[in-house]
């Protein structure tokens, strides 16, 4: 199996409405120095392995989607987005799954000013 990364990657970008939106600007954990916007980072907040009859790799994998852009609204509405296309999806073949675990605002980054919306997922994934 691929990493989560690389899954929701190739699940999203395959998505006309969501490369269209974003492109290809979903990064792992932090936005790149100078972003293009709107942007996506994805955080990978935990994975307790499950269980199987034969190995452990099975694991829910609680993941944190920061939706960034210049506006608030811009940022609320591709938090929209990122649930309309992930909540109680499967992301591949085998895997179980999305499990929308809620949304928030953040704060404006005190430096960028940008806003950003989480959106929290969980998410079985294969490894």
């Amino acid at each position: 199996m691929t990493d989560l990364g690389t899954t929701l990657f190739t699940y999203l970008s395959d998505n006309p409405t969501f490369s269209g939106a974003i492109g290809d600007r979903l990064f792992p954990l932090r936005l790149p120095q100078e972003p293009v916007l709107p942007a996506i980072t994805y955080t990978r907040l935990s994975a307790p392995p499950e269980a199987t009859q034969t190995s452990y790799a099975l694991r829910r994998i609680r993941v944190v989607f920061g939706c960034w852009d210049k506006t608030y609204d811009g940022a609320v509405a591709l938090g929209a987005l990122v649930i309309s296309l992930l909540a109680h999806q499967s992301i591949e073949a085998g895997g179980g799954k999305c499990l929308l675990l809620g949304d928030r605002d953040a704060l404006p980054d005190p430096i960028t000013g940008l806003f950003r919306r989480l959106v929290e997922f969980q998410i079985f994934h294969e490894e």
